[in-house]
């Protein structure tokens, strides 16, 4: 069953309920530090959809960090997604143009890490 986005343990802008789509939008317009958000809410839906890490109210960024942590190169592009979204989430720092082009450089080797369904998916 697809998880929704009110399973994420944060809040996402304007949310159409497609985080690639809401991503590209974000870029097309150049918000970075939005960008960010939705990456990191598409990673979430796609390793939670897989069953790699599973959503659950009050869990931490470092909690899904530690379920992904034998997988590589998933834990690499997760841990650089979590890093820029809590600079820029929590820390109100914003995102830069080169964050997101190489975070979104590690987000397709973690699609492609997925199993091929929901490569496909996304």
């Amino acid at each position: 069953m697809p998880v929704h986005l009110s399973a994420l343990p944060f809040a996402v802008p304007d949310a159409t309920g497609d985080p690639e789509a809401s991503f590209n939008a974000a870029c097309a317009v150049g918000d970075w530090t939005r960008a960010v958000v939705w990456l990191y809410a598409w990673q979430l839906l796609a390793l939670d959809r897989v069953g790699v890490v599973r959503l659950l109210p009050g869990k931490t960024n470092r909690g899904y960090q530690r379920e992904v942590s034998a997988l590589q190169p998933i834990r690499t592009a997760l841990s650089a997604t979590i890093e820029v979204f809590e600079r820029t989430y929590f820390g109100h720092h914003p995102a830069t143009r080169n964050e997101v082009e190489r975070l979104n450089q590690q987000h397709q080797l973690l699609l492609a890490a997925l199993p091929a369904a929901e490569a496909t998916e996304s």
